[in-house]
């Protein structure tokens, strides 16, 4: 590894495997031509399963000051970490929320990127000291009039989740004092926009392991309940943000679920709502570019910003967002973002209507928003901080 961290010049970017909707492709892409617009030197670069030798060679002949991915890489079934055996700092940065990547605590030469800065919190309250707040970024080649002749109404592009289903597994499996300490959890997450979903489910087993009828939290499979739980409150909101836009058209695009309980039969008697199948990445931001407003339920990111809210604006749409400290600080009211409250559904299907009715507040809203957007929040600007940043903590990790 360069032992001169006062400025990166060097970093390789890897590859994911392509993914069903190519969001990580795309994402690793963008960073790597802002890396490179900042003066830094890039590889992307694709393990190949026949040839594993191959890639460590091509990495260690020309060794940079870090490397990086989108979603980080997880240690092998022994438990040892890539960055670790071949001593060059992993920067991981996480696109999902940290449910899956506790792991990666465990290893001396991993960063971590948040997207939210209570993910941020939550890793550095298990000492972890390697963690950045960088939020998702946009690709500024998205960018586009909000006048342009837009076919749907409103777009949600979500994947279907059976939030009851989990409750009832949760009854099931841990009885009906916990499930119910959960499902008030969720409730607090879902409601108070200071407070993550991470520090609901850990108060909830904290209070659990103090009922005298308590499960034992060590017996606890935390990592699968935090898994669970994130995917309860994404699924609840989206389920109930939908059903409470009455008169707008709804076109929603995702996975569907199981072929008993779906978006098609969850929405049959709501004629304004149609599902359709999943899009990859692509067509999905050809479809925001012909929306008018687009729907992004992401109650897990409280205080970060979302690809899809940024994309959704770039593509010229009002979009509407759940209540999110980091984005209201950051566009304030009336610049593109209808920022909704859990609960308050009424509220928010008041507001659509009003701008589906008002073209022109519509497209003079978005263009402030993307004005913001082109200044602060591209995959430039997310490279720019990173950037800054990195240093300090690629020479801490040299030292120690």
């Amino acid at each position: 590894m360069d032992t001169d961290v006062k400025k990166i010049s060097r970093i390789d970017l890897f590859v994911p495997p392509k993914g069903q909707y190519g969001v990580l492709h795309h994402f690793t892409k963008q960073l790597a031509a802002g890396l490179t617009h900042h003066g830094v030197r890039c590889r992307l670069l694709e393990a190949q399963k026949n040839e594993p030798g191959a890639f460590v060679d091509t990495i260690l002949s020309d060794p940079p000051q870090c490397t990086l991915s989108f979603n980080g890489l997880l240690p092998d079934a022994g438990g040892h970490f890539f960055c670790d055996l071949i001593h060059i700092p992993h920067v991981a940065f996480l696109i999902d929320p940290p449910t899956c990547f506790l792991s990666l605590t465990k290893s001396a030469y991993t960063i971590i990127s948040c997207a939210d800065r209570y993910w941020l919190d939550f890793f550095q309250t298990s000492q972890f000291p390697h963690v950045l707040f960088v939020p998702h970024g946009v690709d500024k080649t998205l960018l586009a009039p909000p006048e342009q002749k837009r076919l749907f109404e409103v777009l949600m592009l979500s994947s279907f989740n059976d939030y009851e289903g989990i409750y009832h597994s949760w009854k099931k499996s841990y009885g009906a004092h916990f499930s119910k300490s959960l499902e008030e959890a969720a409730e607090t997450a879902l409601t108070d926009k200071n407070y993550s979903f991470l520090n609901a489910l850990i108060q909830a087993i904290d209070q659990q392991s103090k009922h005298r009828d308590g499960l034992d939290p060590s017996k606890l499979d935390v990592i699968s309940l935090l898994d669970q739980f994130e995917t309860y409150i994404k699924a609840k909101d989206r389920l109930h943000l939908i059903q409470g836009i009455t008169e707008a058209r709804i076109d929603i695009f995702g996975s569907s679920g199981s072929p008993h309980k779906n978006w098609k039969s969850y929405f049959k008697n709501q004629p304004n709502v149609t599902a359709h199948d999943s899009i990859p990445f692509d067509q999905a931001c050809a479809y925001m570019q012909e929306s008018k407003i687009v729907l992004n339920s992401c109650p897990t990111i409280k205080y970060g910003a979302h690809e899809r809210v940024l994309a959704g604006l770039a593509c010229g749409a009002l979009v509407v967002a759940n209540d999110n400290v980091y984005q209201e600080n950051r566009f304030g009211k009336h610049a593109g973002i209808l920022h909704y409250r859990y609960g308050h559904f009424a509220e928010i299907n008041a507001q659509i209507n009003r701008y589906l009715a008002d073209e022109p507040l519509r497209q003079k809203e978005v263009k402030k928003g993307q004005k913001i957007l082109l200044k602060e929040h591209t995959w430039d600007s997310r490279a720019a901080q990173l950037l800054e940043e990195l240093p300090a903590i690629l020479e801490n990790i040299r030292k120690h």
